[in-house]
């Protein structure tokens, strides 16, 4: 990732920004066919829904199509529905109408992915498993979760894992592919019609920032 590609981050209604860089990958310029780098990322990018001028503030869909030809990372700017059900649908719906390529003169910043996420599930603890396989009904005591996402220039790293604890032992137009709060992360298996794993990125604080 080139040194200085960043997403400056808007918060506020009068274009003010909260001193937030975020590291970013795709072109620190705009898209150039004579470059290498820049052609090798274009060809693994599709665009989908894309409107020039202010039309692109109904939404669009990008999506980066993974080299082993088994799954995407689709990226989605489009206001949210009221669920997370609902704005991934209304993500994917869009996937429907024709795809578009990068074409010169082109822009692209998707911010850079890493972070661990862990949580305990308190309200289960006490329940007791009636899976007919464990026997006893044995009481849960601790029920945890973590969550290691990356997205970079290199691709999509997922890992989950979960822990039971219990009692007992067991085109055309220039377009501007900015990415910036708020914004849809999905990943998606090739031949799956739902994506396995759904972000909606709200905020700066699963970003990573660009050092100064």
């Amino acid at each position: 990732m080139p040194d200085g590609l960043v997403v400056h981050l808007e918060k506020h209604d009068d274009g003010s920004t909260d001193g937030f860089c975020a590291q970013a990958f795709g072109f620190e310029s705009n898209y150039d066919a004579e470059n290498p780098r820049h052609r090798r990322i274009a060809e693994q990018v599709r665009v989908h829904g894309y409107e020039p001028a202010k039309e692109a503030a109904r939404g669009f869909v990008v999506v980066l199509e993974g080299k082993d030809a088994t799954g995407d990372v689709i990226l989605a700017r489009l206001e949210p529905q009221p669920t997370l059900r609902a704005t991934v649908e209304a993500a994917l719906a869009k996937l429907s109408l024709a795809p578009d390529r990068l074409g010169h003169g082109d822009w692209l910043r998707i911010p850079v992915f890493d972070f661990l996420l862990s949580r305990s599930y308190r309200e289960l603890v006490g329940k007791r498993l009636l899976n007919p396989g464990l026997a006893g009904g044995m009481p849960v005591v601790r029920v945890l979760q973590s969550v290691r996402f990356r997205l970079n220039e290199n691709g999509a790293d997922l890992q989950s894992r979960t822990g039971l604890g219990f009692k007992s032992c067991c085109g055309p137009e220039l377009k501007f592919l900015i990415f910036e709060p708020p914004f849809l992360v999905l990943l998606k298996e090739r031949q799956a019609t739902r994506p396995y794993f759904a972000l909606w990125v709200a905020n700066n604080e699963l970003l990573v920032r660009q050092e100064s």
